[in-house]
């Protein structure tokens, strides 16, 4: 575990080249913020890039560490461009939206390709709080056909949605270009098929798992504790060989967050700006009906209104359900924005 680390506030410094960062320092004893299981001491700082780097690099992080991963927790400026669109396909008969699952209806597969996403996730494992886990055999039977239907028909790059190695090195050889894992890459041996495979990686953020991840709900300060994961995580991928471009961050909205969590990231979502691309995913998700009180059928504004949100904040990836009617609403904001 690192023993320091820090991330940016929203708001910029007053003067030039100067940011506000949170900085945290491992501690012993109490009391201290409770990050992970571990005390840290938190402070503010006004930092220019070069002196923050000197901060880095004196305690806690390797030199290397630095130069490999430029830009490590400089804040990013929001961009108004359109943010790449995941699309979303449930090779499963229980994930939480019925309007994804590919096995209820095969037409939505070829839905999807048509809707032209900029990346096509396909997942066999529902990870709805409290789903149970599945099988590696279940899970393969369930993804196999829709990843080799895809890969033969168009060039939408594929991405495998999933926690089991075995099932990312049978989709890798089938020629998928991204692994989203819901666990972080935490098994090791996940990181070494995405470095043989030079696969791009999506790190998302959970505790526990899925079947009683709304246990663990509680945190100190949520923010910390994500940025904290990642950098934790992000040396464990150096150390394995995976190159630093081929990073995506997700800090997992909905997994073992309650609403107040969910919307204290996504309000302070420029604080995870800490030099890697973002990936959110917030479609039809239970705090948008926790906010507007309807269900998942009714849930598709609310989650164009976080999609055009986010898109504002620089966020670089978008995981969504319904590709069409999110690329149509951003296309949109970014004309409005765009000068005359």
């Amino acid at each position: 575990m690192v023993d320091r680390f820090v991330y940016p506030f929203q708001e910029q410094g007053s003067a030039s080249g100067v940011r506000k960062f949170h900085v945290f320092t491992k501690k012993d004893g109490s009391p201290g913020l409770n990050l992970n299981g571990v005390r840290f001491s938190e402070m503010t700082a006004e930092l220019t890039p070069d002196s923050l780097n000197e901060i880095i690099s004196s305690d806690g992080f390797e030199r290397d560490y630095v130069e490999k991963f430029a830009g490590m927790a400089l804040p990013k400026s929001p961009d108004a461009g359109r943010p790449k669109l995941m699309g979303i396909l449930n090779a499963t008969p229980d994930s939480f939206y019925p309007g994804s699952r590919i096995m209820a209806d095969e037409k939505l597969l070829e839905k999807m390709i048509q809707s032209a996403p900029d990346i096509i996730d396909v997942g066999g494992e529902s990870t709805r709080p409290g789903s149970p886990a599945i099988s590696v055999e279940e899970e393969l039977s369930r993804v196999s056909d829709a990843v080799k239907y895809i890969t033969s028909v168009c060039d939408i790059p594929v991405s495998i949605d999933t926690r089991h190695p075995e099932t990312a090195r049978k989709m890798a050889d089938l020629g998928v270009s991204y692994i989203n894992d819901i666990s972080g890459f935490a098994n090791g041996e996940m990181r070494k098929i995405a470095a043989e495979y030079d696969t791009n990686c999506v790190i998302m953020h959970m505790k526990s798992t899925p079947a009683d991840m709304n246990l663990h709900v509680q945190y100190d300060n949520v923010i910390a504790e994500i940025v904290l994961f990642f950098y934790d995580r992000l040396l464990e991928m150096q150390e394995s060989g995976i190159r630093a471009d081929r990073v995506i961050l997700d800090p997992g909205i909905g997994f073992a967050k309650n609403i107040n969590g969910n919307l204290k990231i996504l309000r302070e979502i420029t604080s995870l700006h800490i030099g890697f691309p973002l990936l959110v995913g917030t479609s039809r998700k239970s705090w948008i009906g926790g906010i507007t009180g309807l269900p998942v059928e009714d849930r598709l504004p609310g989650t164009i209104a976080s999609s055009i949100y986010l898109q504002s904040k620089g966020v670089e990836f978008l995981r969504v359900h319904d590709v069409s009617e999110n690329r149509s609403a951003l296309e949109v904001y970014a004309q409005l924005l765009s000068p005359i």
